[in-house]
């Protein structure tokens, strides 16, 4: 099996183009690198399944929690107008869902997010504009600490 999330979760080796946030209820929280989104984040599922209803029922009610949880860290942290939460899973086996701020006057507005990130070497968009990503990063991680 070749899943880049389960690499992750046994190995520690990250997919590319995201750092580790912290875990939110067991599932691991990764920050994308994506300018036009600032502070989107990837929840890893602890469990290698491909959707939602191949959770056991308290397993689902876990990782929704923790969906839950990190959209309302990510809310708070990019002082977003709406976070965006997908389940998409086309290329990947492994459960996961992506959390997505998004500003009316940003990117994306009204529309879905892009999938594919955009990279660059400083966050573009948000509240984060004139931040590093380290900044980002770290940010996220003192809310989830905190558990806000």
């Amino acid at each position: 099996m070749d899943c880049k999330y389960c690499d992750f979760l046994k190995h520690g080796h990250l997919p590319d183009g995201m750092q580790p946030v912290g875990r939110v209820n067991g599932a691991d929280a990764l920050l994308l690198i994506d300018s036009k989104h600032p502070g989107r984040c990837v929840l890893v599922s602890p469990w290698h399944v491909r959707d939602l209803f191949d959770l056991l029922p308290t397993q689902r009610s876990e990782f929704l929690e923790a969906v839950s949880r990190l959209a309302k860290v990510v809310s708070t942290a990019c002082a977003a107008d709406k976070v965006n939460i997908a389940f998409y899973g086309d290329l990947s086996d492994h459960l996961h869902a992506h959390v997505v701020p998004k500003w009316r006057d940003g990117p994306c507005w009204g529309d879905a997010f892009n999938l594919q990130p955009t990279i660059a070497e400083e966050p573009g968009a948000g509240p984060f504009s004139n931040l590093s990503w380290t900044d980002v990063n770290e940010n996220l991680r003192g809310l989830i600490r905190t558990g806000n």
